[in-house]
Formats: C-alpha cells, structure tokens, sequence
C-alpha cells in the first residue's frame, strides 16, 4: 500500500487557483524560493565520449551558474538569505529579472542516483511526493526535472498524491542536455522557474 499520509498538505488557506504575486521580500524585490528536485533525466547529463551520461553531485548547480540567463553571478544574494533554511544559503541561485519583473530564489537538490524514468513505479512517485511534503513549508514552490519517458505519468501520479495542495509545483525536463548549445533544457527550465516563481498555482503542471 502507498503511504499518502506522508504527502498531506496543510489546508489551504485560498481557493484562488492562481494569484499572481505580490509578497515583498527584502529590498522590496519580490523574492520566491523554489526547490528543484532533479531527478534525473537528460537535462542534467553530461557529454562523454560514449554519449550522454548522469553527472555527479552538483554537476548540474555548476552548469547553472554558468548560464547568465538562468543564473545572474552580479546579483548580491546575501540581504535576500534570511528568508533561507542555512543548510541551503550556499547552494542558492539567482535568476535574472524575468518577464513579470521579478527574480527567483532556487536551489537544486541532486537524486542519489538520479533515476532513470524509463524505471520509474509507484515507489519513485511516493518518493518524489513525500520530498515535496517534507519541504512543503520551507519553501514557496517546486520544480521537479525529470527524464521525459515517463514524465507525464510522473505528473498525475503527483496530482494525485499531492493532497491539499496550495503551491505550485512544475515538472519539466528536456531532449538535450543543458551543456550542449542547443539544448531545449534552457528554456524548459527557466520557463518552469518563471512559473513556480511567479504564481500560485495548486496544482502539478507539465
């Protein structure tokens, strides 16, 4: 049987199904904090002479904070930390100013091993749901990278076991790695931090 207590929300607190953002943070630049769970999946892989393979811990952090579009190095983080567990203050990213004139707080927490969609079940799925409800209340959104294999059955399966769901939570990943120049990840990526760091959204979106 599933454990779906471990993925219980809090009750929400609005019925609005999405909101567009207004909580200031610090400086008064709206500041959201998203969690990206990287799961596995091409975005995150490295080029070898054998093709495409998982790179380790913190590979795919590293590409992100030599893409400017999806990391700005100028931006000073630290008055925008206080907001941030400190077990997470060295690892955070900064996006640009995006389209709605804001910047996303993230961090990118590796899968140990990734995992391979194509392998996913039921056990990966509860997994994925009870890390979203551990972290549920310290963080104000989720983006879950995934192989595309399986993602769209990834996304129902958290639909359902996400209960009472009163955040936004993204699932994206892509068809080429994020290192190679003419990777779609860039854009699936930055498209899901814009969303998850914009708006309120109950509910799991592809």
């Amino acid at each position: 049987g599933t454990d779906r207590a471990a993925c219980q929300m809090p009750a929400p607190s609005s019925p609005n199904a999405a909101t567009a953002l207004t909580k200031p943070r610090a400086g008064g630049m709206p500041m959201r904090r998203v969690l990206v769970l990287n799961c596995g999946g091409t975005i995150g892989m490295q080029d070898t002479a054998h093709g495409y393979a998982c790179g380790p811990p913190g590979f795919l952090s590293g590409i992100c904070r030599s893409v400017p579009m999806i990391h700005d190095p100028a931006f000073d983080l630290a008055p925008h930390l206080d907001a941030v567990d400190a077990a997470s203050r060295g690892d955070m990213l900064v996006t640009p100013v995006g389209e709605f004139g804001t910047r996303t707080l993230f961090r990118i927490v590796d899968y140990d091993p990734l995992l391979d969609s194509s392998n996913m079940t039921e056990k990966e799925w509860v997994r994925i749901a009870s890390d979203i409800a551990a972290a549920y209340d310290a963080w104000d959104a989720f983006v879950v990278l995934h192989g595309t294999d399986t993602m769209a059955f990834t996304c129902a399966a958290l639909s359902l076991f996400l209960h009472n769901l009163a955040k936004t939570v993204v699932v994206t990943g892509s068809q080429i790695p994020l290192v190679r120049p003419r990777s779609d990840g860039i854009s699936n990526f930055l498209g899901a931090l814009l969303i998850a760091g914009t708006f309120d959204i109950p509910e799991v979106a592809l």
